[in-house]
């Protein structure tokens, strides 16, 4: 398992075992013991990791190796630094590194009916305003200062949000949404690469500043692109292994998509 800290790359061969780290200057390092990186976050002093047998997270000082003791456990869903937010079925709970402060929301009150929950927090938008998803398919934002909560859509599919726009792909249409409004700002409906490529977007999309890359989990694995600003679609690439579900088996990096297949098989394709 792999974590990518601001300055360094940290890995481990198993969980609960040594942590390798590589940083981005100066040569890789071990620190012996019994770590995890499930649930890792960063923050503005270096990556957080649990140290199992004493069970806290612990600050890894990428310069020297040193490890501070953060005090607490906890497996964030999701974190802005110094923020932690921890997902349940029906309550988010929110905990403040630097002022020890924990909060819990209930979000129960906006389920549809018994099988409803929470089903993803995607991020947190204008430093303020927690966006989370339902499994019925209502989009949220919950005000973390003020706890006011809005409806911002009745029915959205998978969600990123990327310099402060969100981009869904919600019934086979990539949307790009008005936070404020709700409303739907670029719809591109993805029909087309169904009846032309045998495409579906099955799997999940990743967003970068060029680039829509959205992914289909089935097999063969296909990926297609698309132009971020204007939606038109750019290219479509397949190949004989299968794409995971997830977003971490996709990267964009210096002109290059970087895809892990479920058999381990790394494919690099150049712009």
């Amino acid at each position: 398992m792999s974590f990518k800290a601001d300055q360094a790359i940290l890995y481990q061969e198993k969980n609960r075992s040594d942590l390798h780290i590589i940083p981005e200057l100066g040569e890789p390092y071990v620190l012996q013991g019994e770590f995890s990186l499930y649930g890792a976050f960063n923050t503005e002093n270096g990556p957080a990791v649990i140290n199992v047998p004493e069970k806290k997270y612990f600050l890894v000082n990428l310069a020297s190796g040193e490890l501070n003791d953060l005090g607490f456990l906890y497996s964030p869903s999701f974190c802005n630094y110094p923020l932690l937010f921890q997902k349940k079925k029906s309550t988010i709970d929110i905990y403040n590194i630097d002022h020890d402060v924990r909060t819990t929301i209930d979000i129960k009150p906006f389920f549809r009916d018994l099988d409803d929950r929470i089903d993803e927090i995607i991020g947190l938008h204008q430093e303020e305003w927690l966006l989370i998803r339902l499994k019925s398919g209502l989009l949220l934002k919950w005000n973390i200062q003020s706890v006011e909560t809005k409806v911002i859509r009745q029915l959205i599919g998978r969600c990123v949000l990327f310099n402060e726009q969100l981009y869904s792909v919600t019934n086979n249409i990539l949307e790009k949404i008005n936070l404020e409004s709700g409303q739907i700002v670029q719809p591109k409906n993805l029909d087309g690469l169904a009846k032309k490529y045998n495409f579906h977007p099955t799997g999940r999309h990743k967003v970068y500043d060029d680039y829509i890359f959205i992914m289909s989990a089935g097999k063969p694995g296909m990926v297609t692109i698309f132009e971020r600003s204007s939606f038109s679609f750019k290219d479509l690439i397949s190949f004989s292994g299968q794409i995971p579900v997830g977003t971490e088996h996709l990267h964009w990096k210096n002109d290059k998509l970087y895809v892990l297949d479920g058999g381990n098989t790394l494919h690099i394709y150049e712009q």
